[in-house]
């Protein structure tokens, strides 16, 4: 009898798991969100390991995360982070779009204290993005609507 009691409440907990969905809920402030998805590349040749940023530009932009990351493909799914929320897409409105990379200086060159000149030199040419996409000065603007946005980044442009 106590093994019918443990499986009744087993299945119990498991139906609410199920009804309820997996993960934290999506918090009530959020607005609609819809699909975005960016392409970074080269003059046709796929970046791969790009971070991509969103900021919206006008109104209220929320407390969330909003970012991507390139596959190897080029390809960024934008997604919507509220504390442990996470949803592919972003809230509904106009966004400028900056974009960070990450390069990695040889052993020999890192100091743990400060930047040296010789790392400095490194990074600076090693790096792929322009200058001008990686911040707030970036000139890139992405408009996402009901149904969604794509926009594609030929980084070509920017050099």
């Amino acid at each position: 009898m106590k093994y019918i009691s443990f499986l009744a409440a087993l299945l119990f907990v498991f139906s609410g798991l199920l009804l309820s969905g997996c993960g934290p809920a999506r918090p009530s402030d959020l607005p609609p969100i819809a699909p975005c998805k960016v392409k970074v590349h080269d003059n046709g040749r796929p970046l791969a390991n790009i971070s991509v940023f969103f900021q919206r530009t006008e109104g209220h932009g929320g407390a969330w995360s909003l970012n991507g990351l390139t596959g190897s493909n080029g390809v960024a799914i934008a997604k919507t982070i509220v504390g442990a929320y996470e949803a592919k897409g972003l809230p509904i409105g106009t966004y400028r779009v900056y974009m960070g990379e990450r390069v990695e200086i040889p052993p020999e060159l890192y100091n743990f204290e400060r930047m040296n000149p010789e790392a400095e030199k490194y990074v600076t040419e090693n790096r792929v993005l322009p200058v001008i996409l990686t911040g707030m000065q970036s000139p890139i603007e992405v408009n996402v609507t009901k149904s969604g946005a794509e926009l594609d980044v030929d980084i070509s442009k920017f050099k």
